[in-house]
Protein backbone atom coordinates (compact mmCIF):
# COMPACT_ATOMS: atom_id res chain seq x y z
CA UNK A 1 0.00 0.00 0.00
CA UNK A 2 1.51 3.40 -0.96
CA UNK A 3 -0.18 5.35 1.81
CA UNK A 4 2.23 4.20 4.49
CA UNK A 5 1.48 2.96 7.97
CA UNK A 6 4.13 3.53 10.60
CA UNK A 7 5.57 1.06 13.03
CA UNK A 8 3.42 -2.03 12.52
CA UNK A 9 6.07 -4.27 14.04
CA UNK A 10 8.13 -7.16 12.74
CA UNK A 11 5.38 -8.58 10.54
CA UNK A 12 5.22 -5.60 8.16
CA UNK A 13 7.17 -7.53 5.49
CA UNK A 14 4.02 -9.58 4.81
CA UNK A 15 2.72 -6.64 2.77
CA UNK A 16 4.78 -7.93 -0.14
CA UNK A 17 2.59 -11.03 -0.12
CA UNK A 18 -0.77 -9.25 -0.23
CA UNK A 19 -0.58 -7.88 -3.75
CA UNK A 20 -4.32 -7.67 -4.33
CA UNK A 21 -4.34 -4.87 -1.75
CA UNK A 22 -1.19 -3.05 -2.85
CA UNK A 23 -2.20 0.21 -4.53
CA UNK A 24 -0.53 0.60 -7.91
CA UNK A 25 -1.01 2.54 -11.13
CA UNK A 26 -4.05 0.36 -11.83
CA UNK A 27 -5.58 1.23 -8.44
CA UNK A 28 -6.44 4.91 -8.94
CA UNK A 29 -7.06 6.50 -5.56
CA UNK A 30 -10.34 8.09 -6.67
CA UNK A 31 -11.63 4.99 -8.45
CA UNK A 32 -14.64 3.45 -6.71
CA UNK A 33 -13.73 0.36 -4.71
CA UNK A 34 -16.86 -0.50 -2.68
CA UNK A 35 -20.53 0.36 -3.01
CA UNK A 36 -23.70 -0.39 -1.08
CA UNK A 37 -26.84 -1.35 -3.02
CA UNK A 38 -28.20 2.07 -1.96
CA UNK A 39 -25.55 3.62 -4.22
CA UNK A 40 -23.30 4.92 -1.43
CA UNK A 41 -19.71 4.53 -2.64
CA UNK A 42 -16.18 4.58 -1.24
CA UNK A 43 -13.05 5.14 -3.32
CA UNK A 44 -9.78 3.22 -3.08
CA UNK A 45 -8.28 6.27 -1.36
CA UNK A 46 -11.00 6.34 1.31
CA UNK A 47 -10.74 2.60 1.91
CA UNK A 48 -6.94 2.81 1.97
CA UNK A 49 -7.06 5.50 4.64
CA UNK A 50 -9.44 3.46 6.77
CA UNK A 51 -7.36 0.29 6.41
CA UNK A 52 -4.24 2.21 7.42
CA UNK A 53 -6.04 3.70 10.44
CA UNK A 54 -7.34 0.32 11.60
CA UNK A 55 -3.95 -1.28 11.00
CA UNK A 56 -2.45 1.20 13.44
CA UNK A 57 -5.17 0.53 16.01
CA UNK A 58 -4.57 -3.21 15.77
CA UNK A 59 -0.83 -2.73 16.24
CA UNK A 60 -1.53 -0.97 19.55
CA UNK A 61 -3.56 -3.82 21.07
CA UNK A 62 -2.16 -6.92 19.40
CA UNK A 63 0.95 -8.80 20.59
CA UNK A 64 4.27 -7.45 19.31
CA UNK A 65 4.64 -10.54 17.16
CA UNK A 66 2.13 -11.85 14.63
CA UNK A 67 -1.25 -12.42 16.26
CA UNK A 68 -4.71 -13.84 15.47
CA UNK A 69 -7.93 -11.95 14.80
CA UNK A 70 -11.46 -13.29 14.43
CA UNK A 71 -13.71 -11.28 12.14
CA UNK A 72 -17.48 -11.69 11.99
CA UNK A 73 -17.57 -11.26 8.22
CA UNK A 74 -20.59 -9.52 6.75
CA UNK A 75 -21.08 -8.26 3.22
CA UNK A 76 -20.52 -4.66 4.22
CA UNK A 77 -17.70 -2.11 3.83
CA UNK A 78 -16.53 -2.26 7.45
CA UNK A 79 -15.98 -6.02 7.21
CA UNK A 80 -13.97 -5.59 4.02
CA UNK A 81 -11.72 -2.90 5.46
CA UNK A 82 -11.24 -4.97 8.63
CA UNK A 83 -10.27 -8.01 6.55
CA UNK A 84 -7.77 -5.96 4.58
CA UNK A 85 -6.37 -4.34 7.72
CA UNK A 86 -5.63 -7.77 9.18
CA UNK A 87 -3.71 -8.64 6.00
CA UNK A 88 -1.99 -5.25 5.95
CA UNK A 89 -0.89 -5.62 9.57
CA UNK A 90 0.35 -9.15 8.92
CA UNK A 91 -1.98 -10.84 11.41
CA UNK A 92 -3.88 -14.02 10.58
CA UNK A 93 -7.68 -13.74 10.56
CA UNK A 94 -10.49 -16.25 11.03
CA UNK A 95 -13.57 -15.26 8.99
CA UNK A 96 -16.73 -16.18 10.89
CA UNK A 97 -20.35 -16.66 9.85
CA UNK A 98 -22.36 -13.57 10.94
CA UNK A 99 -25.16 -15.76 12.34
CA UNK A 100 -22.90 -17.71 14.69
CA UNK A 101 -24.18 -17.80 18.26
CA UNK A 102 -22.25 -16.09 21.03
CA UNK A 103 -21.46 -19.52 22.45
CA UNK A 104 -20.01 -20.74 19.14
CA UNK A 105 -17.96 -17.57 18.71
CA UNK A 106 -16.58 -17.93 22.22
CA UNK A 107 -15.65 -21.55 21.50
CA UNK A 108 -13.67 -20.53 18.41
CA UNK A 109 -11.92 -17.75 20.31
CA UNK A 110 -10.94 -20.12 23.11
CA UNK A 111 -9.95 -23.02 20.86
CA UNK A 112 -7.62 -20.90 18.73
CA UNK A 113 -6.60 -18.33 21.38
CA UNK A 114 -7.86 -15.35 19.40
CA UNK A 115 -6.38 -11.98 20.38
CA UNK A 116 -8.99 -9.61 18.92
CA UNK A 117 -12.63 -10.09 17.86
CA UNK A 118 -13.81 -7.70 15.14
CA UNK A 119 -17.47 -6.96 14.37
CA UNK A 120 -19.16 -4.74 11.79
CA UNK A 121 -22.92 -4.54 12.23
CA UNK A 122 -23.33 -1.06 10.70
CA UNK A 123 -23.42 -1.29 6.91
CA UNK A 124 -23.24 2.46 6.33
CA UNK A 125 -19.66 3.10 7.44
CA UNK A 126 -16.13 1.84 6.92
CA UNK A 127 -15.08 1.54 10.54
CA UNK A 128 -15.67 -1.76 12.40
CA UNK A 129 -15.67 -2.37 16.16
CA UNK A 130 -13.14 -4.59 17.87
CA UNK A 131 -12.78 -6.20 21.29
CA UNK A 132 -9.53 -7.32 22.89
CA UNK A 133 -9.89 -10.97 23.89
CA UNK A 134 -6.35 -11.82 24.95
CA UNK A 135 -2.88 -10.29 24.88
CA UNK A 136 -1.30 -13.73 25.21
CA UNK A 137 0.97 -14.37 22.21
CA UNK A 138 0.11 -17.41 20.11
CA UNK A 139 2.55 -18.92 17.64
CA UNK A 140 1.27 -18.24 14.11
CA UNK A 141 3.11 -19.23 10.92
CA UNK A 142 4.56 -16.24 9.08
CA UNK A 143 2.74 -17.21 5.88
CA UNK A 144 -0.68 -17.86 7.44
CA UNK A 145 -3.19 -15.25 6.26
CA UNK A 146 -6.80 -16.50 6.49
CA UNK A 147 -8.67 -19.35 8.16
CA UNK A 148 -12.03 -20.47 6.74
CA UNK A 149 -14.61 -23.06 7.67
CA UNK A 150 -14.38 -26.21 5.56
CA UNK A 151 -18.05 -26.34 4.56
CA UNK A 152 -19.69 -23.01 5.18
CA UNK A 153 -21.20 -24.37 8.39
CA UNK A 154 -21.34 -22.07 11.38
CA UNK A 155 -20.20 -24.52 14.04
CA UNK A 156 -17.42 -26.71 12.63
CA UNK A 157 -14.18 -26.26 14.61
CA UNK A 158 -12.00 -27.45 11.71
CA UNK A 159 -10.55 -24.62 9.66
CA UNK A 160 -8.67 -24.39 6.36
CA UNK A 161 -5.32 -22.60 6.64
CA UNK A 162 -4.70 -20.31 3.66
CA UNK A 163 -1.42 -18.50 3.05
CA UNK A 164 -0.77 -15.13 1.44
CA UNK A 165 0.50 -16.97 -1.61
CA UNK A 166 -2.68 -19.06 -1.76
CA UNK A 167 -4.82 -15.90 -1.87
CA UNK A 168 -2.57 -14.17 -4.37
CA UNK A 169 -2.20 -17.13 -6.74
CA UNK A 170 -5.92 -17.86 -6.92
CA UNK A 171 -6.84 -14.20 -7.39
CA UNK A 172 -4.26 -13.86 -10.19
CA UNK A 173 -5.60 -16.96 -11.94
CA UNK A 174 -9.22 -15.79 -11.72
CA UNK A 175 -8.35 -12.34 -13.06
CA UNK A 176 -6.58 -13.99 -15.96
CA UNK A 177 -9.26 -16.40 -17.18
CA UNK A 178 -12.19 -14.02 -16.52
CA UNK A 179 -10.25 -11.07 -18.01
CA UNK A 180 -11.19 -8.83 -15.07
CA UNK A 181 -10.10 -5.18 -15.44
CA UNK A 182 -10.45 -2.06 -13.31
CA UNK A 183 -13.61 -1.24 -15.29
CA UNK A 184 -15.42 -4.33 -14.01
CA UNK A 185 -17.98 -4.25 -11.22
CA UNK A 186 -19.23 -7.35 -9.40
CA UNK A 187 -22.25 -7.61 -7.16
CA UNK A 188 -20.85 -9.38 -4.09
CA UNK A 189 -23.91 -11.13 -2.67
CA UNK A 190 -22.33 -14.50 -1.83
CA UNK A 191 -21.17 -14.61 1.81
CA UNK A 192 -17.68 -13.20 2.18
CA UNK A 193 -16.80 -15.73 4.89
CA UNK A 194 -17.33 -18.38 2.18
CA UNK A 195 -14.36 -19.09 -0.10
CA UNK A 196 -16.26 -18.48 -3.36
CA UNK A 197 -17.61 -15.13 -2.17
CA UNK A 198 -14.20 -14.13 -0.83
CA UNK A 199 -12.52 -15.01 -4.12
CA UNK A 200 -14.88 -12.64 -5.96
CA UNK A 201 -13.72 -9.83 -3.67
CA UNK A 202 -10.01 -10.74 -3.85
CA UNK A 203 -9.92 -11.04 -7.64
CA UNK A 204 -11.65 -7.70 -8.16
CA UNK A 205 -9.36 -5.91 -5.71
CA UNK A 206 -6.35 -7.35 -7.52
CA UNK A 207 -7.65 -5.84 -10.76
CA UNK A 208 -8.48 -2.50 -9.14
CA UNK A 209 -12.17 -3.10 -9.92
CA UNK A 210 -15.32 -2.36 -7.88
CA UNK A 211 -17.65 -4.49 -5.76
CA UNK A 212 -21.28 -3.78 -4.89
CA UNK A 213 -21.87 -5.32 -1.47
CA UNK A 214 -25.28 -6.93 -0.88
CA UNK A 215 -25.93 -8.47 2.54
CA UNK A 216 -29.19 -10.24 1.69
CA UNK A 217 -31.06 -12.44 -0.75
CA UNK A 218 -31.18 -12.05 -4.51
CA UNK A 219 -34.99 -11.97 -4.31
CA UNK A 220 -34.85 -8.62 -2.50
CA UNK A 221 -35.63 -5.41 -4.38
CA UNK A 222 -32.30 -3.64 -3.57
CA UNK A 223 -30.40 -6.41 -5.33
CA UNK A 224 -32.24 -5.89 -8.61
CA UNK A 225 -32.18 -2.10 -8.33
CA UNK A 226 -28.40 -2.32 -7.97
CA UNK A 227 -28.15 -4.63 -10.99
CA UNK A 228 -30.00 -2.03 -13.04
CA UNK A 229 -28.55 1.24 -11.77
CA UNK A 230 -25.01 0.57 -10.51
CA UNK A 231 -23.42 -0.72 -13.74
CA UNK A 232 -22.96 -4.28 -12.44
CA UNK A 233 -21.30 -6.33 -15.16
CA UNK A 234 -20.75 -9.72 -13.51
CA UNK A 235 -22.77 -11.95 -11.23
CA UNK A 236 -21.55 -15.06 -9.36
CA UNK A 237 -23.83 -17.78 -8.08
CA UNK A 238 -24.06 -21.24 -6.56
CA UNK A 239 -26.54 -23.82 -7.96
CA UNK A 240 -29.30 -22.55 -5.66
CA UNK A 241 -28.77 -19.03 -7.02
CA UNK A 242 -29.45 -20.28 -10.54
CA UNK A 243 -32.49 -22.24 -9.40
CA UNK A 244 -33.88 -19.02 -7.92
CA UNK A 245 -33.00 -17.05 -11.06
CA UNK A 246 -34.83 -19.65 -13.13
CA UNK A 247 -37.95 -19.31 -10.97
CA UNK A 248 -37.69 -15.53 -11.24
CA UNK A 249 -37.48 -15.89 -15.05
CA UNK A 250 -34.27 -13.91 -15.13
CA UNK A 251 -33.44 -12.49 -18.56
CA UNK A 252 -29.81 -11.40 -19.03
CA UNK A 253 -30.80 -9.20 -21.97
CA UNK A 254 -32.58 -6.85 -19.54
CA UNK A 255 -29.24 -5.86 -17.98
CA UNK A 256 -27.22 -3.95 -20.51
CA UNK A 257 -24.04 -3.70 -18.42
CA UNK A 258 -23.88 -7.42 -17.58
CA UNK A 259 -20.84 -9.01 -19.26
CA UNK A 260 -20.73 -12.51 -17.78
CA UNK A 261 -22.00 -14.80 -15.03
CA UNK A 262 -20.11 -17.47 -13.08
CA UNK A 263 -21.29 -20.62 -11.31
CA UNK A 264 -19.50 -22.73 -8.70
CA UNK A 265 -20.24 -24.20 -5.27
CA UNK A 266 -21.69 -27.50 -6.52
CA UNK A 267 -23.07 -29.15 -9.61
CA UNK A 268 -25.73 -27.30 -11.58
CA UNK A 269 -28.10 -29.57 -13.52
CA UNK A 270 -27.26 -29.71 -17.26
CA UNK A 271 -30.68 -28.36 -18.29
CA UNK A 272 -30.11 -25.14 -16.34
CA UNK A 273 -26.55 -24.88 -17.65
CA UNK A 274 -27.81 -25.03 -21.23
CA UNK A 275 -30.67 -22.65 -20.46
CA UNK A 276 -28.48 -19.94 -18.99
CA UNK A 277 -25.67 -20.45 -21.49
CA UNK A 278 -28.13 -19.99 -24.36
CA UNK A 279 -29.75 -16.92 -22.80
CA UNK A 280 -26.41 -15.29 -22.12
CA UNK A 281 -25.01 -16.11 -25.56
CA UNK A 282 -28.11 -14.71 -27.25
CA UNK A 283 -27.66 -11.50 -25.30
CA UNK A 284 -23.96 -11.26 -26.19
CA UNK A 285 -22.83 -12.33 -22.71
CA UNK A 286 -20.99 -15.35 -21.27
CA UNK A 287 -21.38 -18.10 -18.68
CA UNK A 288 -18.36 -19.59 -16.90
CA UNK A 289 -18.84 -22.86 -15.01
CA UNK A 290 -16.26 -23.43 -12.29
CA UNK A 291 -15.25 -26.11 -9.81
CA UNK A 292 -13.40 -25.59 -6.57
CA UNK A 293 -13.01 -26.25 -2.87
CA UNK A 294 -12.12 -24.09 0.11
CA UNK A 295 -8.98 -26.22 0.45
CA UNK A 296 -7.81 -24.81 -2.89
CA UNK A 297 -8.66 -21.19 -2.04
CA UNK A 298 -11.94 -21.49 -3.94
CA UNK A 299 -11.32 -22.46 -7.57
CA UNK A 300 -9.51 -25.24 -9.40
CA UNK A 301 -11.09 -25.39 -12.86
CA UNK A 302 -13.35 -23.57 -15.29
CA UNK A 303 -15.32 -24.45 -18.41
CA UNK A 304 -14.90 -21.90 -21.23
CA UNK A 305 -18.23 -20.28 -22.21
CA UNK A 306 -18.16 -21.69 -25.75
CA UNK A 307 -18.34 -25.23 -24.33
CA UNK A 308 -21.17 -24.75 -21.83
CA UNK A 309 -23.97 -25.72 -24.22
CA UNK A 310 -22.18 -28.76 -25.68
CA UNK A 311 -20.54 -30.01 -22.45
CA UNK A 312 -22.83 -28.84 -19.62
CA UNK A 313 -21.80 -31.76 -17.35
CA UNK A 314 -18.09 -30.86 -17.48
CA UNK A 315 -16.04 -28.97 -14.88
CA UNK A 316 -13.70 -27.99 -17.72
CA UNK A 317 -9.95 -27.59 -17.45
CA UNK A 318 -7.58 -26.60 -14.63
CA UNK A 319 -7.22 -22.89 -13.92
CA UNK A 320 -3.98 -21.20 -15.05
CA UNK A 321 -1.22 -22.42 -12.76
CA UNK A 322 -3.14 -25.52 -11.65
CA UNK A 323 -2.92 -29.19 -12.59
CA UNK A 324 -5.29 -32.18 -12.31
CA UNK A 325 -4.40 -35.86 -12.11
CA UNK A 326 -6.58 -38.95 -11.81
CA UNK A 327 -5.44 -41.75 -9.53
CA UNK A 328 -6.51 -45.38 -9.69
CA UNK A 329 -7.21 -47.52 -6.62
CA UNK A 330 -3.48 -48.19 -6.23
CA UNK A 331 -2.56 -44.49 -6.31
CA UNK A 332 -1.06 -44.64 -9.83
CA UNK A 333 -1.73 -41.82 -12.30
CA UNK A 334 -4.31 -42.73 -14.96
CA UNK A 335 -3.05 -41.81 -18.42
CA UNK A 336 -5.88 -43.00 -20.66
CA UNK A 337 -9.05 -40.97 -21.29
CA UNK A 338 -12.52 -42.10 -20.17
CA UNK A 339 -11.16 -44.02 -17.18
CA UNK A 340 -12.51 -42.87 -13.77
CA UNK A 341 -10.33 -42.27 -10.74
CA UNK A 342 -9.80 -40.02 -7.77
CA UNK A 343 -9.30 -36.40 -8.77
CA UNK A 344 -6.23 -34.74 -7.25
CA UNK A 345 -5.08 -31.16 -7.75
CA UNK A 346 -1.78 -29.30 -7.43
CA UNK A 347 -1.03 -25.58 -7.62
CA UNK A 348 0.01 -22.57 -5.55
CA UNK A 349 -3.54 -22.21 -4.26
CA UNK A 350 -3.51 -25.52 -2.36
CA UNK A 351 -3.97 -24.80 1.36
CA UNK A 352 -1.30 -25.08 4.03
CA UNK A 353 -3.42 -27.73 5.77
CA UNK A 354 -6.17 -27.92 8.39
CA UNK A 355 -6.30 -26.38 11.84
CA UNK A 356 -8.16 -28.06 14.70
CA UNK A 357 -6.65 -26.08 17.60
CA UNK A 358 -4.29 -23.15 18.20
CA UNK A 359 -1.34 -25.57 18.06
CA UNK A 360 -1.92 -26.03 14.32
CA UNK A 361 -1.50 -22.31 13.58
CA UNK A 362 2.30 -22.53 13.56
CA UNK A 363 2.52 -25.63 11.37
CA UNK A 364 4.29 -25.45 8.01
CA UNK A 365 2.71 -26.28 4.67
CA UNK A 366 1.82 -29.97 4.83
CA UNK A 367 0.22 -30.37 1.39
CA UNK A 368 1.55 -30.27 -2.14
CA UNK A 369 -1.30 -32.25 -3.67
CA UNK A 370 -4.96 -31.90 -2.73
CA UNK A 371 -7.01 -35.09 -2.73
CA UNK A 372 -10.40 -33.64 -3.62
CA UNK A 373 -12.47 -36.64 -2.54
CA UNK A 374 -14.20 -36.58 -5.92
CA UNK A 375 -14.31 -39.30 -8.55
CA UNK A 376 -13.84 -37.98 -12.06
CA UNK A 377 -12.84 -38.88 -15.60
CA UNK A 378 -11.17 -37.02 -18.47
CA UNK A 379 -12.25 -37.12 -22.11
CA UNK A 380 -9.98 -37.11 -25.17
CA UNK A 381 -10.17 -33.29 -25.37
CA UNK A 382 -8.78 -32.92 -21.85
CA UNK A 383 -12.07 -31.88 -20.25
CA UNK A 384 -12.85 -33.26 -16.80
CA UNK A 385 -16.18 -34.65 -15.58
CA UNK A 386 -17.18 -35.39 -12.00
CA UNK A 387 -18.65 -38.79 -11.28
CA UNK A 388 -19.48 -38.24 -7.62
CA UNK A 389 -18.04 -37.97 -4.14
CA UNK A 390 -16.03 -40.96 -2.95
CA UNK A 391 -17.76 -40.66 0.44
CA UNK A 392 -21.18 -40.69 -1.27
CA UNK A 393 -20.87 -44.33 -2.34
CA UNK A 394 -22.85 -46.65 -0.10
CA UNK A 395 -23.67 -50.33 0.12
CA UNK A 396 -27.35 -50.80 0.92
CA UNK A 397 -28.36 -54.42 1.52
CA UNK A 398 -25.12 -55.38 -0.24
CA UNK A 399 -25.90 -53.26 -3.32
CA UNK A 400 -23.28 -50.63 -4.21
CA UNK A 401 -25.06 -47.32 -4.85
CA UNK A 402 -23.43 -44.12 -6.07
CA UNK A 403 -25.77 -41.63 -4.40
CA UNK A 404 -24.63 -38.70 -6.54
CA UNK A 405 -25.17 -40.63 -9.77
CA UNK A 406 -28.61 -41.82 -8.64
CA UNK A 407 -29.55 -38.33 -7.48
CA UNK A 408 -28.53 -36.79 -10.80
CA UNK A 409 -30.57 -39.31 -12.80
CA UNK A 410 -33.64 -38.72 -10.65
CA UNK A 411 -33.22 -34.93 -10.69
CA UNK A 412 -33.16 -34.94 -14.48
CA UNK A 413 -36.64 -36.46 -14.40
CA UNK A 414 -38.24 -35.24 -11.19
CA UNK A 415 -36.52 -31.97 -10.30
CA UNK A 416 -35.14 -30.98 -6.92
CA UNK A 417 -34.46 -33.92 -4.59
CA UNK A 418 -31.73 -35.43 -2.42
CA UNK A 419 -30.56 -39.00 -1.68
CA UNK A 420 -28.97 -40.24 1.56
CA UNK A 421 -28.39 -43.83 2.70
CA UNK A 422 -27.22 -46.19 5.41
CA UNK A 423 -26.37 -49.88 5.13
CA UNK A 424 -30.04 -50.81 5.45
CA UNK A 425 -31.99 -47.88 4.05
CA UNK A 426 -32.12 -45.47 1.11
CA UNK A 427 -33.91 -42.20 1.86
CA UNK A 428 -35.03 -39.82 -0.87
CA UNK A 429 -36.33 -36.34 -0.07
CA UNK A 430 -38.30 -34.51 -2.76
CA UNK A 431 -40.06 -31.13 -3.07
CA UNK A 432 -42.96 -31.88 -5.47
CA UNK A 433 -45.67 -33.63 -3.46
CA UNK A 434 -47.61 -35.28 -6.29
CA UNK A 435 -44.51 -37.14 -7.56
CA UNK A 436 -44.35 -39.65 -4.72
CA UNK A 437 -45.83 -42.70 -6.47
CA UNK A 438 -44.05 -42.06 -9.77
CA UNK A 439 -40.76 -41.49 -7.99
CA UNK A 440 -41.17 -44.74 -6.06
CA UNK A 441 -41.70 -46.70 -9.28
CA UNK A 442 -38.65 -45.11 -10.89
CA UNK A 443 -36.44 -46.03 -7.91
CA UNK A 444 -37.79 -49.60 -7.89
CA UNK A 445 -36.97 -49.90 -11.60
CA UNK A 446 -33.38 -48.70 -11.15
CA UNK A 447 -32.38 -50.46 -7.92
CA UNK A 448 -32.64 -54.06 -6.77
CA UNK A 449 -33.65 -53.27 -3.21
CA UNK A 450 -36.44 -54.68 -1.04
CA UNK A 451 -39.37 -52.23 -0.66
CA UNK A 452 -38.66 -51.86 3.05
CA UNK A 453 -35.20 -50.47 2.26
CA UNK A 454 -36.55 -47.47 0.32
CA UNK A 455 -38.02 -44.51 2.18
CA UNK A 456 -39.49 -41.48 0.41
CA UNK A 457 -40.08 -38.17 2.20
CA UNK A 458 -41.92 -35.13 0.85
CA UNK A 459 -40.40 -31.90 2.16
CA UNK A 460 -41.36 -28.27 1.49
CA UNK A 461 -37.77 -27.15 1.06
CA UNK A 462 -34.56 -29.15 1.10
CA UNK A 463 -32.13 -27.94 3.79
CA UNK A 464 -29.02 -26.21 2.53
CA UNK A 465 -25.75 -24.99 3.99
CA UNK A 466 -24.99 -21.27 4.00
CA UNK A 467 -23.24 -21.59 0.63
CA UNK A 468 -26.32 -23.13 -1.00
CA UNK A 469 -25.24 -26.78 -1.06
CA UNK A 470 -27.60 -29.54 -0.01
CA UNK A 471 -27.23 -30.25 3.69
CA UNK A 472 -26.94 -34.05 3.62
CA UNK A 473 -26.00 -34.24 7.29
CA UNK A 474 -29.34 -32.77 8.39
CA UNK A 475 -31.19 -35.16 6.08
CA UNK A 476 -29.24 -38.13 7.42
CA UNK A 477 -30.08 -37.22 10.99
CA UNK A 478 -33.76 -36.91 10.12
CA UNK A 479 -34.21 -39.93 7.89
CA UNK A 480 -31.65 -42.51 8.95
CA UNK A 481 -31.77 -42.18 12.72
Amino acid sequence: MKAGHKNTGPVNNTLARTGFWTLSEDHSGEHVMLLETSGQAWTYRECCEQVTRLTGQLSEVMPATKGLCALIMRNNPASVTAYLACLQAGHAVILLHPDMSATAINEVCMRYRVNVLITSSDSQRLHPEYTLISTEPVKVHAELAVLLSTSGSSGSPKLVRLSYRNLQANAESIVRYLSITRNDRAIAHLPLHYSYGLSVLNSHLLAGASCVLHDGSIVERPFWQAMKTLSVNNLAGVPYTYELLSRLRFEPSAYSDLRYMTQAGGKLCPELVRCFAQKLRSAGKQLFLMYGQTEATARMSYLPPELCETHPESIGQPIPGGKFDLLDEHGSVIQNPDQPGELVYSGDNVMMGYAHTYQDLARDHVLEILHTGDQAWRDAQGLYFLKGRIDRIRKVFGNRIDLDELQTRLQDRFGSLACVASESRLCIYYETEQLGDELKRAVDDQLQLPPSAISLHYIDQLPRTVNGKLDYRTLEIGGLA
